[in-house]
This record gives C-alpha cells, sequence and structure tokens, in this order.
C-alpha cells in the first residue's frame, strides 16, 4: 500500500517437510517505487523486465534484476490504469484505464502506437491471447476483441508509367529541414522530385535518349545517378538541371549502390550485360564522374545478368568488398581495392533480386522469394546461417530498418513485411519471424526508408507512390466476430 517493491528468493523445499513447502529469503526491499499503493505486477522473463501499475496513476518497467527504471508512463488523464498484458510476437505493452481505454506502447521507443476507447465504463482487466486476440471486462461484461493490423497508407501519383526507382534524402540537421527530399524515377522517363512532408512535386529533370532503369541519389556529391535501358549511365546536377551522361555498358543498367574507399566515394553500376563498372563520384571542383575500371563480374553464356549489388563496409580499407548477384543464382564478393574475387555464396535456386548488408549478415532475396541469412565475418569462409521463405512471388526490394531493428522486403504480391531477424527458433533452427505486413492490389517494385519520420515509400508497376506508416494511427482495434463488427457483437455476460 505504501508503493514499496519486495523481492524474495525461494530455497528447495527443507527434506521431510510437507509438499510445495518452501522458505523465501528477503533479497531486495526498494521504497517508494510508486507515490502510492501497487495493484498489479506483471513479470516478463524473456526481456527480464517488471512491471507495475499504481494508484498514483503510472505505470513503471524496470529491470528486473537491478530494479532501475527502463520507463515511467503517466496517464495524461490522470486517471489510473486498471491492466496490462505483454504481446511478445510484436513487442508491445497493452494498457486499459478506469476510463475504458485501451493502449498499445512501444516500450522500447517510448511511444504510443495506439489509443482506442473500448467502452464508456470503467475496464478492471485485461487478459491477451496468442491468437492477437484479446479479452477485456467492463462493468458486468466480459468483451472479446481480435487486432486486426490493416495498416494505413496513403498513395501519390505524378508519374504516367512504373516507378522504378525510389530513394530518400533525410534533412542532415533541424537546421536544414527544407533539404529533405525524396526522388523517384519512372519508366516514363522522368525524375521527379518530391516535397516529403506534403508528397507536392518540386521539379522533373527528362531523360530523351534511352529508357530509365535505376535511378539512386549521391549524398555526398549532390548528385542523382541514371541507369538506362541503353547501357548508358547519367549523372545529374538537380540544382542545375544539367546531366552529363556515358555509354560504358553493352546493355541494360539493372542496379546502383554506392561504395567507400579512403576518402574517395564511388557509384557501383551492375548491368544486363554481367559487368560490373566502379565510378569516381568524389565531390570535386569542375571534375566530372569519371569510370575507374568496369569487367564483367558474371560470365555465364546463357544468363550473365546482375540484378542486385551491394557494399560491405568492413572498416578497413584492405577488405571492403562489394557483391553482385543476378540470373546465375551466384553471389560473387569482390576486393574493392584489387577487384578480385574473393568469395562465392552458393544456395539459391532461382535469381537473387536484392540485397542487404547489416554489420556481417548479408541479406539476399530471390525471384522465388526466399530470403537466405549469410555470416561474412570471416570473408575467407562465409557460409548461410539461414533461409525462409518471405513471399510467394519475386522479392523485387530489401531495406534495413536500422532504428527498429528490423528487415523489410517488398514483393510483386502487393505485401511489404517486415522481419525481426535476430529471432531464432531452436525447433526449426530458422532466423527471422515476421512482425507486421503491409498491403495493397499495386505491384510493388522498388522501396526507401525515410527515417525522421518512419515512413516506408514504395513504388509500383501502377504508376503510383505508397507511404506507409510505421507507427501513429497504424493498428486498428476490432471487436472479434468479422469485419464491421460493433464492440458489443461478442458480448460475453
Amino acid at each position: 500500500a505504501s508503493g514499496t517493491l519486495s523481492v524474495y528468493t525461494g530455497a528447495a523445499p527443507v527434506t521431510g517437510g510437507d509438499v510445495g513447502e518452501c522458505d523465501f529469503t528477503l533479497a531486495r526491499r526498494q521504497k517508494k517505487m510508486h507515490r502510492l499503493g501497487i495493484t498489479m505486477l506483471m513479470l516478463i522473463p524473456e526481456q527480464n523486465l517488471l512491471c507495475s501499475l499504481s494508484y498514483d496513476g503510472t505505470i513503471r518497467v524496470s529491470d528486473a534484476s537491478s530494479g532501475s527504471a527502463l520507463l515511467i508512463v503517466e496517464h495524461r488523464r490522470r486517471k489510473r490504469y486498471t491492466g496490462f498484458a505483454w504481446n511478445g510476437f510484436n513487442q508491445e505493452l497493452f494498457l486499459v484505464d478506469e476510463l475504458g481505454y485501451c493502449y498499445v506502447w512501444n516500450i522500447y521507443m517510448d511511444k504510443c502506437l495506439k489509443e482506442v476507447r473500448l467502452t464508456m465504463v470503467p475496464t478492471t482487466s485485461l487478459t491477451l491471447l496468442a491468437d492477437q486476440t484479446f479479452y477485456v471486462t467492463a462493468g458486468e461484461t466480459v468483451q472479446h476483441w481480435r487486432i486486426s493490423r490493416e495498416l494505413q497508407f496513403s498513395v501519390f501519383s505524378g508519374h504516367t508509367d512504373a516507378v522504378v526507382s525510389i530513394s530518400a534524402l533525410d534533412a542532415p540537421s533541424p537546421e536544414r529541414e527544407d533539404d529533405a527530399r525524396v526522388f523517384s524515377a519512372s519508366l516514363d522517363n522522368t525524375i521527379c522530385c518530391w516535397d516529403p512532408y506534403d508528397m507536392t512535386k518540386m521539379f522533373s529533370l527528362t531523360e530523351t535518349s534511352s529508357e530509365i532503369s535505376c535511378m539512386m541519389f549521391i549524398a555526398t556529391a549532390n548528385l542523382i545517378a541514371s541507369g538506362n535501358d541503353d547501357g548508358s549511365v547519367r549523372f545529374w546536377n538537380p540544382d542545375a538541371g544539367s546531366s552529363v551522361v556515358f555509354q560504358r555498358h553493352d546493355n541494360t543498367v539493372s542496379c546502383l549502390a554506392m561504395a567507400g574507399l579512403k576518402k574517395s566515394h564511388y557509384l557501383l553500376s551492375g548491368g544486363f550485360d554481367g559487368k560490373l563498372g566502379i565510378w569516381d563520384v568524389t565531390k570535386r571542383r569542375s571534375v566530372k564522374p569519371t569510370l575507374e575500371y568496369i569487367f564483367r563480374a558474371h560470365t555465364s553464356k546463357d544468363d550473365p545478368e546482375i540484378l542486385a549489388v551491394a557494399f560491405h563496409d568492413t572498416g578497413d580499407d584492405k577488405t571492403k568488398c562489394f557483391m553482385t548477384a543476378g540470373n546465375d543464382r551466384i553471389i560473387r564478393v569482390w576486393n574493392l581495392s584489387s577487384y578480385h574475387e574473393i568469395a562465392s555464396l552458393e544456395g539459391h535456386d532461382d535469381a537473387v533480386t536484392a540485397m542487404q548488408l547489416d554489420a556481417n549478415f548479408l541479406f539476399s532475396g530471390g525471384e522465388d522469394g526466399v530470403v537466405k541469412i549469410w555470416n561474412l565475418a570471416n570473408l575467407s569462409e562465409p557460409y548461410c546461417l539461414s533461409s525462409f521463405s518471405a513471399h510467394k512471388g519475386c522479392v523485387r526490394a530489401m531495406l534495413l530498418l536500422p532504428d527498429v531493428s528490423r528487415l523489410a522486403t517488398a514483393a510483386f504480391d502487393g505485401r511489404i513485411r517486415l522481419w525481426d531477424y535476430h529471432h531464432y527458433d531452436e525447433a526449426t533452427g530458422i532466423m527471422g519471424r515476421c512482425v507486421t505486413e503491409f498491403k495493397h492490389k499495386d505491384d510493388f517494385r522498388c522501396m526507401t526508408y525515410r527515417q525522421s519520420a518512419q515512413h516506408i515509400m514504395v513504388g509500383t508497376d501502377q504508376n503510383n507512390i505508397l507511404l506507409f506508416p510505421l507507427v501513429g494511427g497504424t493498428d486498428m482495434l476490432k471487436a472479434a466476430g468479422g469485419g464491421g463488427a460493433t464492440p458489443h457483437d461478442r458480448v460475453f455476460a
């Protein structure tokens, strides 16, 4: 009643004692953990967390071992929380209060993801089930609710053909918010610049020589690079609208990536001709981008096409490398200094269409919808850690979301899935589990992430740009019993 928490340790039953008899010893007493009496405790053993509710209108999330507070949430209406439950699958804390509201909290981001009023009478308890439904007691009733994660999205149009590439540039500092931009490239042969705050089109650049096949923004040089169907690479100055074009590939330029070595910045270009081009795009006065080296990275006579390229920054200029992959199903690893092949990764049963890196872990997605996770800690002996079926169709794009520790995959099946790639299932030996899914009727073609706003942006074959917010009004709580149900459709007396 005083807000004090006492922690006891239990000893084994005394020999000859009654069954279930156990001695407890006081291990720690934490005075004034809350200002008023504690009404409920919940232990989350897999996270080593202890949650407590109090008459003082707060919930406290503490380290179960030390008792130090990790998060304290005060009721903004100065009312009392009456129940809570932990959703381990989505790592969310559900709360109910005496006003009949339900809240969904991400305790690691210290953010309330959703607030919904379930009933006009006080709720007194909350029970969360494994099937993504929960029960609340309210007055003399028990209500059964289901959680529907039909996430909201926004649609923006402006292109007249499929959007093949999209790139988001966040502001470098709060004082330079006007520098934030979004660039998109389309088969209509335009590159559009958008204001990310309201997605109004600011200007567009037009390619007149060939069809645009890929694009990326080079922040270090303030340039836009576009790969074209005729094998050319064009560098655009977005401020002046001028450009310079180089014809170096023999077929479509299919993918672009940035790399860094010493104090220089390089653009990597992969093409359907199996060649990999390395362009020096280091920002210098009055010096145009130059082609440092181009070589045939994939030599298959039938299918040499490169579909994906990625840079691995090892932190050591001697071991920095890049990966190329494509229709031959082999991921090849190349030293950035010598351009020599140092490893090859085999295991995909279909073309490799996308790659992303997180430290020493490489994620590769295939035409068959399979994602593989590779360990590159020892580049002389890389190996596959795990693989899982991510989509029914081709994985068109992959992104790492560093602020939420998720891998995002997008496919032609109109789905974006967010994966907890740290999760390991001991029973199956599979790493990774899907924690969130976004759906749309369009076919997804490309994807980028605007971290400052936590927005995933997608370009589609239907000429649209879709914006999916990760948090804030994305999860909808509905009464169990099907679409359109009201809270009282499933009430148990």
